[in-house]
């Protein structure tokens, strides 16, 4: 839907563990020559490094990256071993030549890519333009689309011939070449369109690895074989890899202490239970999702002033800092953070810690004796704090029912049954994309669809904007407006990590991913 970005000077959203990518303009061409993580043509062998074993903290619920439920944090790591993806990332977040070798940019919203002639799917079918073009237009019409899909929403792509795709997107964005190289680039086998149902089960891609279903579990383990006939296997060294889910934190570190695992995609920056060495990763915005604003199922929080008095409630200092110690700073229930542009201090003057107000608001509203609403929890990310919210909330007539719902969290995010949630949004390779998920109807976590004219409006806005300060003041509209809106319960910005064996691997991740990608897992 909206594909709205900002220009390269503006992306540098910037926090402690946050880094948005500062997307190549190209000047007319890629960067091919320079750092590309393109293979040589030498890829008669690889080098053998064992089994790779990593702990996930979401279930992989389908194989179709298209309807990815758990977006990075659940299914990236395999979609990254079964599909191909356009362009990689490097270290710094710079597009990468990969399936696509070169491309060149008439404007923002026009691109040209080139893509290899010698790549197939694991079937024989060639992995070409139309291939590409095939994958666009299936991302658009998803029965259940994922979370990468509202950002090639706005592409209209045409082949031209066997290797190259031109691109005509609906709004400007210089970041459109880094969004080729997460979930947004991952290239399906079009036959299995036909019946795309099967991708829940079966894989149709070209990566680097095979799914073994004999040492695979569905909702445990996933296991992984090399591809025998991958065209670049010195990109991926491992042999094997297993990719197994613990839904209890202390699970995965007993695993890893017991040396079972190599490497738990996320932790808590402070967390060395595991006795692993920890590498930062991302800034999340953690806290809790006002679901239903409308008050179709709460009818209380359709008040804003409800809302506004469960901000004034909460001690934001005292939560992040007896839980979360240096891993955390504190939020102000905006997803900006003080070295964001868009960030400016009065942002932490909105919400002051101030129950009395609270309780005055609430009798405003009609609520002076408090009242009781339904919170879905998943305990392992976010359990100490939405404990402590509850307590805050309770000595101004407020109760949580806390409802642990782990084993089926997607399931039940999606059911719409719940009027708060607890959640944690990573910030990732794109900052604006996840501004635009939060409020756009049609985004991801945006379940009810509830709608904000304003902020949307101020998204559009800047395409328009004429220059960095002109960005910028637009931005400051926009983390104002998250804050009086009062959409989420947000007293954090926790540092994300993951948690890895450093005598084993070596780790890396584009700024701003809350895991790391496969092909930057390497032997040590």
């Amino acid at each position: 839907m909206m594909q709205t970005r900002l220009r390269r000077p503006a992306l540098a959203l910037l926090t402690t563990g946050l880094l948005a990518v500062a997307v190549t303009a190209c000047g007319g061409t890629n960067t091919s020559d320079e750092g590309s993580t393109t293979p040589s043509d030498d890829t008669s062998s690889a080098a053998g490094g064992g089994e790779l074993n990593i702990a996930l903290q979401g279930d992989i619920t389908t194989y179709d990256p298209w309807s990815a439920q758990s977006g990075y944090n659940g299914s990236l790591l395999s979609n990254q071993a079964l599909y191909d993806s356009l362009v990689h990332l490097d270290a710094s977040g710079e597009p990468q030549p990969w399936l696509v070798t070169d491309w060149t940019e008439a404007d923002s919203s026009h691109y040209t890519l080139t893509l290899r002639d010698d790549v197939t799917f694991t079937d024989g079918t060639p992995l070409d333009a139309d291939a590409v073009v095939a994958n666009f237009e299936y991302a658009k019409t998803a029965t259940t689309p994922g979370e990468c899909n509202e950002w090639v929403a706005g592409v209209t792509a045409t082949a031209t011939d066997a290797t190259t795709v031109d691109i005509a997107l609906d709004k400007p964005s210089v970041g459109f070449m880094t969004d080729l190289g997460t979930c947004a680039g991952l290239i399906v086998n079009p036959t299995a369109f036909d019946n795309p149902e099967s991708l829940s089960s079966t894989p149709a891609g070209s990566g680097p690895y095979l799914l073994d279903d004999t040492n695979s579990v569905q909702g445990q383990v996933w296991a992984y074989t090399r591809n025998p006939d991958y065209w670049a296997p010195e990109a991926f060294p491992f042999d094997t890899i297993k990719l197994t889910y613990f839904s209890e934190a202390t699970a995965a570190s007993n695993a890893a202490k017991a040396g079972q695992i190599d490497l738990i995609q996320s932790v808590d920056a402070t967390d060395t239970s595991s006795g692993l060495a920890i590498k930062l990763t991302s800034t999340d915005f953690r806290g809790l999702m006002f679901n239903d604003i409308t008050g179709t199922l709460s009818e209380p929080l359709a008040d804003v002033r409800v809302r506004q008095a469960m901000q004034y409630a909460i001690d934001r200092e005292a939560i992040a800092s007896a839980i979360y110690g240096d891993a955390a700073e504190t939020g102000y229930s905006t997803p900006f953070t003080t070295e964001a542009d868009g960030w400016t201090d009065a942002l932490k003057d909105t919400y002051p810690y101030d129950p009395e107000k609270a309780k005055e608001l609430l009798a405003e509203a009609g609520y002076a004796d408090g009242f009781t609403v339904k919170v879905m929890t998943v305990p392992f990310i976010y359990g100490d704090a939405a404990q402590a919210i509850a307590g805050q909330l309770a000595e101004v007539g407020i109760t949580l029912e806390l409802s642990d719902q782990s084993a089926d969290f997607f399931q039940q995010l999606t059911s719409k049954t719940w009027p708060m949630i607890t959640y944690n949004f990573s910030i990732g390779t794109n900052p604006i994309h996840t501004y635009e998920n939060l409020v756009s109807p049609n985004g991801f976590w945006n379940v009810m669809q509830n709608e904000s004219p304003t902020i949307e409006d101020l998204l559009g806005q800047l395409d328009q904007a004429g220059d960095d300060a002109a960005r910028t003041a637009i931005l400051e509209e926009i983390a104002k407006e998250f804050q009086t809106e009062s959409w989420y319960l947000s007293p954090t910005l926790v540092r994300g990590a993951c948690a890895y064996d450093d005598q084993k691997l070596v780790v890396d991740s584009p700024p701003g991913s809350p895991v790391p990608f496969l092909y930057m897992i390497t032997p040590a």
